[in-house]
C-alpha cells in the first residue's frame, strides 16, 4: 500500500519499494504451497485436492508478478496476468465442483479460493479493462 501511495505521488524510490512488498507476497503465495507436504496416495479426488492445494498458490504467485509487471510497465505483464487468471480459472472451477461432489474437502480448498479468485478478478480487470 505504501509502495502504491509512493508510486501514484511520483516519488523517487516508489518502484523500488513496490517490487519488494509485491515480490515478498509473491513469494509467500509461493511457498504456501508447499507449507505442508501431504503424501496425496488415495483415491484420484484426494490426489485432485492435492494438486489445487499447490496449484492455486502458485497461480497467485504468477498473478502477483503479473502486477508487479503492470505497475512498472514492464515488458510480458499480459502473459503473466494472462497465465495467473487462467491456472486461477481452471482450479476454482475444478474446487467448487469437487466441493459440491465431497463434503469434506471445504475446509482444505477454502483459504487457498479466497486468496485466488480476488486476485483473478484482479487480473481479468487489469488485462481487460485498464488501459496502460
Amino acid at each position: 500500500m505504501i509502495g502504491l501511495i509512493l508510486r501514484f505521488a511520483h516519488l523517487a524510490g516508489a518502484d523500488s519499494v513496490l517490487m519488494i512488498s509485491i515480490t515478498t507476497l509473491a513469494m509467500i503465495s509461493f511457498l504456501i504451497a508447499f507449507k505442508n507436504p501431504k503424501k496425496t496416495a488415495g483415491d484420484f479426488q484426494t490426489q485432485l485436492v492435492g494438486i489445487l492445494e499447490k496449484v492455486l498458490p502458485i497461480a497467485c504467485a504468477v498473478c502477483w508478478i503479473g502486477i508487479l509487471f503492470w505497475l512498472l510497465n514492464l515488458v510480458g505483464y499480459d502473459q503473466m496476468l494472462m497465465m495467473g487468471f487462467t491456472s486461477v480459472v481452471v482450479g476454482t472451477v475444478i474446487s467448487l465442483f469437487l466441493m459440491a461432489r465431497i463434503p469434506g474437502i471445504q475446509k482444505a480448498l477454502q483459504g487457498h479460493l479466497i486468496r485466488a479468485v480476488p486476485l483473478g478478478f484482479a487480473s481479468l480487470f487489469l488485462l481487460y479493462f485498464a488501459v496502460k
